[in-house]
């Protein structure tokens, strides 16, 4: 609107802005779905497939333990798409109507807060991996023992 002088309708280019990018959100929505299938098929087959590599068993926990694995990721994801969508309404509805934001209106703004998911659901993915790792440690120690006890020592 700044190159067409003061004569512009600034109502209606925010308007077509807000249009614009309502159906730019149409076009891409099954695109975005449909990663998010695939990622979490892949993240279904690597938390099975897990429990055949000690290395990834300990990784998953730690990261988890750490509040950084995929599981947290995806929760925090969800709430930021939630949110992204209330932030975009709070433009996009008055823009739409043609009307203007007053102050009074930004100052109404959704703000984000991240609601950590309980440390109780992170415990109960991790115990089972950590109960596995202890079950190959152990075995493996058992092993490692009874071979070494048939070995004359020197």
């Amino acid at each position: 609107p700044e190159l067409k002088g003061d004569n512009a309708d600034r109502s209606a280019y925010f308007r077509s802005v807000a249009e614009s990018e309502v159906s730019i959100a149409t076009a891409i929505a099954p695109r975005l779905a449909q990663f998010e299938v695939q990622a979490q098929r892949q993240q279904d087959l690597v938390e099975v497939l897990q429990f055949l590599s000690p290395a990834t068993m300990t990784w998953q926990s730690l990261t988890a333990l750490a509040g950084s694995d995929g599981a947290r990721h995806r929760e925090f994801r969800g709430q930021t798409i939630a949110f992204h969508e209330r932030w975009s309404a709070f433009f996009r509805e008055p823009l739409l109507r043609g009307a203007t934001l007053t102050p009074m209106a930004y100052a109404a703004l959704p703000q984000f807060e991240f609601n950590e998911p309980p440390l109780s659901s992170t415990l109960l993915r991790v115990l089972p991996v950590l109960a596995a790792l202890l079950l190959v440690s152990l075995l493996l120690g058992t092993v490692s023992v009874w071979r070494l006890r048939r070995f004359p020592i020197v």
